[in-house]
């Protein structure tokens, strides 16, 4: 009788334990089921966001691009208008030159006579003196 009790506690401590050995395996998948939607969903969102955080950037250097490109056009466009000018500038500035160089032989063969003009005229002047004395 005292074997047969001792067994039935036995087989009554062997179902407690298989019962909380149950209980903690069930505990334990419910845990890990929780954990792995938790984790899921937090790659998930982190996913998205990382997305989203990626298309506004290249959206952004895509934008940053287009205003690169168009400042450099904008620049040779005005480094080619300012070529232009130059170019028109030295055009006028060889055309003067030219006309100045025109004006100086101008101006000094008029040089050159009026100073023949005036050693004709105190010639002239010289011998006018000379006949009246």
């Amino acid at each position: 009788e005292r074997l047969a009790a001792e067994n039935l506690l036995f087989v009554k401590r062997l179902q407690q334990s298989e019962s909380a050995r149950a209980e903690a395996e069930r505990e334990r998948a419910e845990l890990q089921t929780r954990w792995r939607e938790q984790t899921e969903e937090w790659f998930r969102r982190a996913t998205d966001e990382l997305q989203s955080q990626l298309l506004v950037d290249w959206g952004t250097s895509g934008a940053v691009a287009a205003e690169l490109q168009q400042a450099r056009e904008e620049a040779a466009a005005a480094a080619s208008e300012h070529a232009r000018e130059a170019a028109g500038a030295a055009e006028r500035e060889a055309a003067l030159r030219k006309a100045l160089d025109a004006k100086s032989e101008e101006l000094a063969g008029a040089w050159t006579e009026s100073g023949a003009a005036r050693e004709r005229c105190e010639q002239l002047q010289a011998e006018a003196e000379a006949r009246a004395e």
